[in-house]
Parts: C-alpha cells; structure tokens; sequence
C-alpha cells in the first residue's frame, strides 16, 4: 500500500522536469533532490522511492506543454482535424486548461458540439481521475473511492486509464476495508488498561497487540508519550484524539507525521520531531510513567497487516524506568550521538526470566550481542530488515566454521541494498529471503533456542552509532519459542539469494 499510495501521487509541472517511472508503469515527476544506490527522493514525495520499485529515471524530461504550444503554433485556423488530434493530446497530458481553450476554437456546427460534449465528458473523467489519485495520497480514500468510480464508469478512458483508475480504486478499497477491520478496536478506548501478566507479548500481522496498544493508551489519566518512526494509524490517532480531549497530556515524537496525526494539535496534542544525523527506529508508548508497550511494530495502516513484527507490554520498573529517561531525552532533543549513554540495565527480571535492555546507540549493546553469539554450540537464526554490521558477518562467519548451524532470513528489500547478502552462503550462513510480500521490521536473533536478541534498529552498523532505538536480552521461553516458530516458516518459505 505505501508503494501504491507513493506512485498515485497527483502529477503536476510544466517544461522540463525530472521524471521517475515505476515498475507497474506509473510515472511520478517532480524535481529529484538525492539519489543513492538504494532510492531516489523526490520533490513532494512523502518518503523515498525504493530503486527495486523503479523501472526508469529521466532527468530533464520534456513536458508535453511544451510540445502542446509547437503544435499548435504550426496548426492552420481552419485545420478541424488537426485541432481534434491536438485537443486529443491535451486531455492525454493533463493539459485541461490547453484542451478547452483549443475546444473553444472549433467551427459552431452541430457536428463539431458532439465532438465537444465528447470532449468534455473525457476530460471530466480524466479529472476525476487526477483528483482521486490526489485523495489516496491524503488518506481521503472514501473521496478517492467515489472519484475513481466516477471515471471508470464514464466509458471514455484509454486502456492505461482504465488500468490506472483500477489500481487507485483498488488501493482505496483495500485502505478502507483494512480501517473497517481496526475499527472494532476502537469500542476498546473506553476500557481500563490493565496488567493481567508480567509481560504481555504480541506477533503482527494478527494477534492482540494493536488491541493492547489501545487499551493502554485508553487508560491514561494524566499524560502519554509515544515515540515511533512513523504514525498513521486511524484507531490510534482517534484513541489518542480522546484522550487528549478528556484533558491527558499527550505527546508524540515521530520523523514522520501523517495529515491526520498532525490534526492532533487541535486538541492540544504536542507533537516532535527528531532531530539529529541518525534514525528515528524507536517504536515505544509509556503511559502515566507506569506502563510501556515497545516494539519492532510501526503504529501505520499498513504495518496492521503487512508488517512481520512484535511487541511487548509490561510495567516492569527497571524497563519502564529506562523508556522513561528515554522519553524525556528526546523531548529534550537529545537525539542520535547527542543523547546520553544509556542506563546500564544489565539485570533485571521480567516475569521471573532474565533479561537486559540497552538505549541505542550504545556500543555496550553491540558488545553484548557479539559476546552471546559467540557462545552458540549448536544454532544461531538471524531475521533482518537491514544490513549486518559487518563485525557481527565475521562473528556468525566464525560460529559456522566452528560447526554452529547458523540460519539467516532477510527482507527481499536487502537483494538490492545489502551486496553482501549474496555472500553469505559462501561463509557458511544458511540464507533465505523473505517472499511473502510482507516487509520483516527490526531484527531478532535466537541463539540454541535460548536466548532472544530483539532489536528495534536492526544490527547494521548506524544502529548502534548513530539511530535512536532499543535492544533487548531477555532468556525467555515464551519469546523464543514464538521467534522460533516465526522464523521457522519465513526459512521455508523463503528462496535463496
């Protein structure tokens, strides 16, 4: 959905212009401002364009305004058919305004006011067509539906129209159908929340845990701080419009703000962002300084059911203590490398199990992961939406050689971003990419079926220097064996690199 909702953004300039065409078609102009070997950025996009997703990129592409005033200084006054073909183009280029003004030039006869109401039907549909692109780049996806039927059952579109309006309808259908399936949760906001066990645990897509994530935030009665990397959730933007509007103090930190979260300011909803060279990778939620839901999952529409993530809930001291400190750094501004060393927390107890959570970034974390793996005898599996720091490749390289079976299953993202991917088999790591169309978020390691490494920023590199995030250490049964059995059907699922 968000490849779809970024490709139907409404297309607009004039003269000459960068051009970026994906892979289903679709062209997306706008001046680019950067491109690196993974993604190009665009002006108005709302985020970057993943390279895997584009077909071709043309700088200084020739806008068809261009060729629109060629034509029609070189046509002849009392050339009709000319002027037909021309008025053709015009509505093929989004050119409407060009395309009345030539309509309006034709001969007064009966003939010529079919060819204009014929005109003025398709151009209406075409309309409609860059309006309803334009509501599903809005999150309008009741407007955008409406639109995109309005044009497809004009009749006059060509066959990429047509296939263009099927994919917008398409996109706003599934949108709204996803928003229909969350709304059930929202007759939760009025409930307490409540610890019913040490920890809670929750696995995405399915489960509970967007389900727990409002009954927490329901339940605040003084304030609620919630920091993710991105936020567009519509239970959860209306369970948090509630709470604010009953007087709770609500703050959110994110890099990036959808239209209806920033709406929250009308209800007296601060709302921050990050600011620093690192990442936003935190996804945490501490109410009333006394509960925290944390996790790999990203709080938006199509994370719900398109994301394989968890999360955790618990009231733990030692955790709520450390996202506390979090919290208050951020909205500090103390950002990335700006922020102050994480609080040690090298024991603590979650549900009579031993575990330990670092605030990234934080070199001791990455210490601490390399020491564990390190001591695997007999299997280690890694699930990764982002690189491997390459100290951590040497480590698992080394435990393959000692005779650890070592399995590793990656987003299909990292077929495109990570060269060393393709190298892993030769070092002896066992490697699978994720096929099921369903993006992997953080990371996680198993090491003997024991130990659980969580990870909200991954374990490349800029995780544990530069990215604001977590790790957590926890020798958890209940965790291990919901990675295990996780990581065990994107292995056989999975294809070779």
């Amino acid at each position: 959905m968000r490849l779809l909702a970024l490709a139907l953004i409404l297309l607009a300039g004039r003269g000459f212009c960068d051009v970026v065409v994906l892979n289903s078609g679709m062209m997306i102009r706008g001046k680019i401002l950067a491109e690196t070997e993974t993604s190009v950025v665009v002006e108005g996009c709302a985020s970057p364009i993943l390279k895997s997703e584009i077909k071709q990129v043309l700088r200084n592409y020739r806008d068809g305004v261009d060729e629109y005033r060629e034509r029609a200084a070189a046509l002849a006054d009392d050339d009709v058919q000319g002027r037909l073909d021309l008025i053709r183009f015009c509505l093929d280029n989004g050119l409407f305004p060009e395309a009345r003004l030539e309509t309006a030039r034709l001969p007064r006869t009966p003939e010529m006011e079919v060819e204009r109401e014929a005109f003025a039907k398709r151009a209406s549909a075409i309309e409609a067509l860059a309006e309803s692109k334009g509501a599903l780049e809005r999150g309008d996806y009741e407007r955008a539906v409406t639109l995109a039927e309005q044009a497809r059952d004009s009749n006059v579109l060509t066959q990429a129209q047509a296939e263009e309006i099927a994919a917008v309808l398409a996109g706003a259908q599934e949108a709204l159908a996803q928003r229909q399936r969350l709304a059930e949760f929202a007759a939760l906001a009025a409930a307490p929340a409540e610890q019913k066990a040490p920890y809670g645990l929750y696995v995405f897509p399915g489960g509970r845990g967007v389900e727990e994530l409002v009954r927490l935030v329901s339940g605040a009665e003084q304030k609620v701080f919630f920091a993710s990397s991105a936020l567009d959730l519509g239970v959860l933007i209306d369970t948090l419009r509630r709470v604010a509007g009953r007087g709770v103090a609500v703050t959110l930190l994110s890099g990036d703000f959808s239209p209806s979260c920033e709406s929250l300011r009308d209800v007296g909803v601060t709302l921050l962002s990050p600011k620093g060279r690192g990442r936003m990778r935190h996804n945490f939620v501490l109410v009333d300084g006394r509960v925290i839901w944390f996790g790999t999952f990203e709080p938006t529409e199509l994370a719900a059911f398109n994301s394989r993530a968890i999360a955790i809930s618990t009231d733990a001291p030692e955790i709520v203590e450390d996202f506390a400190v979090e919290a208050e750094e951020l909205i500090a501004g103390q950002f990335g490398r700006e922020s102050k060393p994480g609080l040690p927390s090298a024991r603590f107890m979650l549900g009579g199990e031993n575990g330990a959570l670092y605030m990234l970034p934080e070199d001791d974390g990455f210490a601490a992961v390399e020491a564990l793996c390190r001591t695997a005898i007999q299997s280690i599996r890694v699930s990764i939406a982002d690189p491997l720091d390459k100290r951590l490749v040497k480590v698992l390289r080394e435990a393959a050689g000692n005779g650890v079976k070592v399995l590793v299953v990656a987003d299909e993202s990292l077929r495109e971003r990570w060269r060393t991917l393709r190298r892993l088999p030769r070092y002896g790591l066992e490697t699978r990419i994720e096929t099921e169309r369903q993006k992997l978020s953080g990371g996680y390691i198993v090491i003997d079926g024991g130990v659980a490494i969580v990870s909200s920023s991954g374990f490349d590199s800029p995780s544990f220097k530069d990215d604001d995030g977590w790790l957590l250490l926890l020798s958890s049964e209940k965790l291990k064996t919901l990675l295990v059995n996780e990581f065990s059907v994107l292995f056989r699922t999975g294809v070779a690199p």
